[in-house]
């Protein structure tokens, strides 16, 4: 077993003692993803279906560059800086998992998150699809 690092081009690359994900086997560990914007690393403050929507986004960059998608995570833990925010990310979330034949499993939860104006982040689990 072969514990990779991987890091997707055009998205946000964490400083060294950060792993963006973990490739290990047929299986992909992204870490907490935010909603920040690749180019400049903005967060759309005050808006979060905004942030949840490129949360997503950029989530599935980091998939399809390792050889997967969104329609293969296993796992997916969602924090919401509000709860009051739960109705807006369960319509995003409809929006890409409810037609699929097995959704991730879920977990939400409200969390005091750590970087300033970011209202959701996301860590995920996904098969990697195999030749």
């Amino acid at each position: 077993m072969k514990k990779e690092r991987v890091s997707a081009p055009g998205t946000r690359i964490p400083p060294k003692m950060f792993s963006q994900a973990i490739k290990v086997d047929n299986m992909i560990y992204v870490s907490g993803q935010l909603g920040r914007h690749p180019e400049d690393g903005h967060l759309d403050i005050g808006d979060p279906e905004a942030q949840i929507r490129q949360t997503f986004k950029n989530v599935q960059m980091i998939l399809e560059y390792a050889g997967s998608s969104l329609e293969n995570i296993v796992t997916l833990e969602a924090h919401l800086q509000n709860v009051s925010d739960l109705p807006v990310l369960n319509k995003v979330y409809a929006e890409l998992f409810e037609d699929m034949e097995v959704p991730p499993s879920r977990c939400c939860m409200g969390s005091n998150l750590v970087v300033e104006g970011c209202l959701f982040e996301v860590v995920v689990s996904a098969l990697i699809k195999q030749d």
